[in-house]
Formats: structure tokens, C-alpha cells, sequence
């Protein structure tokens, strides 16, 4: 098994299965005939970081947890420098292109990686997108400095 590389926006390469990242024997070989229902988690990252720095941990867990034996482990890395709705956009249409009807998709983010996820699925419907899950995003905003002053002045 080759290593996985991350997606990367900037050369539209494809998604990777992290499930490369160590040998699994679970569900190494099914017959072509077999049509199964794929099922996936994809980890999206928030701002100035990636896939490798923010999710390691979860991701190890998620393959040594015999409940996710039948499911891909996957992420998308995007430039956080491009608009939030673009990186929506392409999530969007990464995912359409991979997953269709009868798949399971749940989506991860982290942070920015919450509103990347929250764009791609009001970007164009995925009834194959069960769940967004999001980690410590800024749903109503970022706190900024003069933020922070009012609340010291108030303090």
C-alpha cells in the first residue's frame, strides 16, 4: 500500500482514503459483483493547519474502533487564503463526484473546517451527507480585539 496524499484545492487532485495510512485487513478484497452502500468520514481542517495536524489522533482511533471496520476514513485540505464559499463549492463537488445515492457520508470540521462543511451542503443538495459534525467553529463569528475590549472594559 502507497501512502496517502492529502487533497490538495490547488492541483484538484482527488480524495484519498486515509485507511492506507497503516495495513488493515478489514475489508481488503470484496467481489466486483458486490454493489455495497460506501460509507465515509471526511475530516476537514480549520484555518492554518491540515488533515495530519488537526485529526491524527481521531483518525488512528477511528481504525483501531472495529465499529468503522466497513467505513473510509478521508479529508479534504483546502486553501484557507481562498473564499469560504469556493472551498464550500469544491467540497461540494469533490464529495458528488465520489458518493452518490445509497452512500453514507459524514463530515467532520474543525473550526473553519465547520463552515467549509456547513457551505458545501447548502452549495447544491447531498442526500448521501447524513451529518456534519462541527468541532469548535465560529458559527456566529470570531471574536475580534475590540471584542475583547469591551468585554475587559465591562469586567
Amino acid at each position: 500500500m502507497s501512502l496517502p496524499r492529502p487533497f490538495d484545492l490547488r492541483s484538484r487532485e482527488v480524495l484519498t482514503h486515509l485507511d492506507q495510512l497503516e495495513e488493515l485487513s478489514r475489508g481488503a478484497s470484496r467481489p466486483v459483483e458486490e454493489k455495497r452502500a460506501k460509507k465515509a468520514v471526511v475530516f476537514v481542517h480549520g484555518i492554518l493547519s491540515t488533515h495530519a495536524n488537526t485529526f491524527n489522533d481521531m483518525i488512528r482511533g477511528f481504525q483501531k474502533d472495529s465499529r468503522f471496520d466497513d467505513w473510509e476514513l478521508c479529508w479534504f485540505d483546502y486553501d484557507f487564503h481562498d473564499a469560504m464559499d469556493r472551498n464550500g463549492r469544491d467540497l461540494n463537488k469533490h464529495l458528488a463526484r465520489n458518493y452518490g445515492e445509497g452512500d453514507e457520508v459524514i463530515i467532520i470540521g474543525h473550526s473553519m473546517g465547520g463552515l467549509v462543511g456547513r457551505f458545501a451542503i447548502l452549495w447544491e443538495k447531498m442526500p448521501f451527507v447524513k451529518k456534519l459534525l462541527m468541532l469548535g467553529t465560529p458559527n456566529l463569528g470570531a471574536f475580534r480585539t475590540h471584542h475583547l475590549a469591551l468585554l475587559s472594559q465591562m469586567v
